[in-house]
């Protein structure tokens, strides 16, 4: 029923544009009335300097570990709100409170106005807690996000978190036309023409290979614990597999999930879709195994 739901929504089939840009953006904010935090979940904003972001917080939660969590949207939509019941669930499994950042958003802000804000996020919290204490999770763009910031971390000779968890995450802006001729038909969910355009409106100037910007062409040596998690016929699969086997043949400790007739992170859905409640309990399993040492 989700499955069809989505397959027929004119947000996801129609052509975004950049005259028709704000019109979808209301819709998408729209949709965020469709998902609810779980019972005693406390949401509370949280703005600094150079970022902000809103903490989400469980009960029962370790109050000594954090998730900086990454909403992803495309580069383009805000996600904040939508992506409340998905960070909050996956807080619950992993007994964290998470901070969720409210990143500025492309066409308006390009890279790399995004992951600027994403690393002053985390180097606040290395002023309030050890990194063998904090998680960097996102998905889709924000998974991008994510993985970029790990480039920066190293690169800057910043302590790493303890793990990183991205699910269908943005990896290759370069290699596109291969993703689309492999899935293109597949996937219902990021459409080929919508793409080019979240690429475009994030990338603009900077070249799609940039190797920050789109993190395969990176150097991955020195990752943390990474669990990635897509589905087989997703657009982004391609791109996802080629950077795991990358991160292995680095000697990244990654772990990855491969659903089969699922979507583009199945797990916001969780409320309905056992498959994703199963995933977001994957993801609490890793993230405690990486958070207590045990």
């Amino acid at each position: 029923m989700v499955r069809n739901s989505l397959k027929v929504s004119s947000l996801l089939r129609g052509p975004i544009t950049v005259e028709n840009l704000e019109k979808k953006r209301k819709a998408y904010a729209n949709l965020s009335r469709r998902f609810r935090v779980p019972k005693g979940t406390t949401i509370t904003a949280a703005k600094e300097k150079n970022f902000t972001a809103e903490w989400i917080r469980v009960p029962d939660s370790r109050v000594d570990v954090v998730m900086l969590y990454i909403h992803g949207g495309g580069f383009i939509f805000d996600s904040t709100k939508l992506h409340r019941e998905l960070i909050a669930r996956i807080a619950k499994a992993a007994k964290l409170h998470a901070l969720s950042l409210d990143y500025s958003l492309a066409p308006e802000h390009p890279y790399p106005a995004a992951i600027n804000e994403a690393l002053a996020a985390y180097r606040w919290l290395l002023n309030k807690y050890p990194p063998h204490k904090i998680v960097l999770a996102g998905d889709s763009a924000g998974g991008s996000v994510v993985l970029s910031l790990l480039h920066v971390i190293r690169n800057e000779k910043l302590p790493n978190p303890a793990c990183a968890v991205t699910l269908s995450p943005a990896t290759d802006a370069y290699n596109v036309e291969a993703a689309i001729l492999e899935n293109g038909k597949k996937d219902f969910f990021v459409r080929p023409n919508n793409l080019n355009f979240f690429i475009d409106a994030y990338f603009q100037q900077t070249p799609r290979n940039h190797p920050i910007a789109s993190p395969f062409f990176g150097s991955l040596q020195g990752f943390p614990p990474l669990l990635i998690h897509a589905d087989r016929d997703e657009l982004f699969n391609i791109g996802i597999r080629r950077f795991v086997e990358k991160a292995r043949e680095e000697k990244v400790d990654v772990s990855f999930y491969e659903g089969a007739g699922l979507w583009h992170v199945w797990h916001l859905f969780a409320r309905s879709v056992p498959e994703a409640r199963e995933a977001i309990g994957q993801i609490g399993e890793f993230v405690q195994r990486h958070t207590t040492g045990l």
